[in-house]
């Protein structure tokens, strides 16, 4: 009977141990570093499904997620810069 309660406290252990490695995977802020600090922009449909996920399987990590990336800014996709020509080039 021990060996089944050191057996259940490892798996257990084991568990929640994948659980929070992989939620580190799931937030747009480890994935995407480079966009911390926008304020605005488009969402990344794809961190907002990784998001989403984590509260179809814990409420809580989806929660942290979602607010570490919207307060980070991460879920919003960059802003992508045109570059137009100048009229004086184009009448050349």
């Amino acid at each position: 009977m021990r060996n089944f309660g050191k057996l259940f406290v490892s798996l257990v252990c084991v568990i929640v141990s994948v659980v929070l490695i992989t939620q580190l995977y799931g937030c747009g802020t480890i994935l995407y570093p480079e966009r911390r600090g926008q304020r605005t922009g488009t969402v990344d449909v794809g961190i907002t499904v990784m998001d989403a996920l984590w509260l179809l399987v814990f409420i809580i990590p989806g929660l942290v997620a979602f607010a570490v990336d919207f307060s980070t800014g991460a879920i919003y996709l960059p802003v992508v810069r045109s570059v137009r020509p100048a009229r004086e080039n184009l009448e050349g």
